[in-house]
This record gives structure tokens, sequence and C-alpha cells, in this order.
């Protein structure tokens, strides 16, 4: 994953959600939640479902790649259905399948050579002001603080992972909810 420009993630719907080998995979990289490292790589999520449970799946699937760094440039979920339907209702929801496809995967291909820095919105900001309060303030030989201090993102002056033009009316939007959020919890400000 550190070499790669783009990375596809995908999972059946097992019981509404990824299968436990990919909740497996997520969960032994969950520490890439409090340190995100892949800035700006891409992320295409798949999965597929014999009826339901597609949308909630690849939220599943993707909501954690964000929180590690991702673009999540395109999601495509498809349906396969068990049992004999009449050969015209195959055809047609064969040919939505393929339509779905060759639209994902055109959506993730020109993002993926398109190099151009993502602009954050307001959730990658206000991700960035909970974890940088939250790793600011605990102990200074936590894994966590040490990432983000030698990141340079404890400064005062950093306001995200990476330079970037950050739309003011929503970097105030973010650090608004982000203090609300932080309201009432304790903090332990390290000495240097």
């Amino acid at each position: 994953m550190n070499d790669c420009d783009g990375l596809i993630f995908a999972s059946p719907v097992y019981v509404y959600n990824m299968t436990y080998l990919a909740k497996n995979f997520v969960d032994r990289f969950a520490f890439r939640s409090h340190r995100p490292l892949f800035h700006n790589k891409k992320v295409m999520a798949i999965s597929t479902t014999g009826a339901v449970g597609l949308a909630f799946t690849l939220f599943c699937l993707s909501f954690p790649l964000k929180t590690w760094g991702f673009q999540v440039v395109s999601k495509l979920g498809i349906i396969f259905p068990e049992g004999n339907f009449k050969p015209e209702i195959n055809e047609r929801m064969n040919k939505k399948a393929e339509k779905n496809i060759k639209k994902s995967s055109r959506k993730f291909y020109i993002k993926l050579i398109n190099k151009k820095i993502k602009r954050p919105g307001i959730f990658d900001l206000l991700q960035f002001y909970l974890q940088k309060e939250s790793f600011g303030s605990s102990d200074r030989d936590s894994a966590d603080y040490k990432y983000w201090k030698n990141k340079g993102w404890l400064e005062k002056k950093t306001k995200f992972y990476y330079p970037s033009n950050i739309n003011p009316i929503e970097n105030f939007i973010a650090w608004i909810i982000s203090s609300l959020m932080l309201l009432g919890i304790p903090r332990n400000i390290p000495k240097d």
C-alpha cells in the first residue's frame, strides 16, 4: 500500500456487512486511523450481493480507508440475485451491472491518473482537528504522539496533513464542530 497509486478494496456482502477476512484486514491496520499515511492515494470500493446490504457494506469498506488517508474516488455495488429469473430479467440485470462496472472503473482510472492534490473537505478537516487535539495532548511516549510530532502536524500553524488550498468557511465549520465535540474532555498537554 505504501507504493501504490491506487487500491481496490472488495468484499461480498455477508450478513449486511463485509466478510470477516476484510474486517480482520481493517482491524489489523487500525493504527493507521490514528497515524494516517496514504494521503492522495486513490481507492475504489467494490461489493457484491444477492439482494441487499450494498450501501452499508460499501460504507464499511471505504470509511476506514478514508481515515487512513486514502481518497475514496469510486464505489461499485453489484446485485447478482440467486434464483431462476426470466431470461429478459437476467439480461437486463447483467447489462446494468456491466454499465456500472464500466462507469465506476472509468471514474477510478481518471482519478488515478489525475495527480492533482485533493482539497480537504469538512470531514477531512474535522478528522484532522480532532486527531491533532487528541494526539497532541496524549502521553509523549505514545506512538501516536511521536508520529504526529515527527510529521510536524502538532504545530499551531499546521492546518492539515499536507499543504493544500483549504476553504476558509469549511475550515471554520470544522474547527467549531471539533471544539464542540471536545468540550468537557480533559486534556493532559505534554511539555516538550
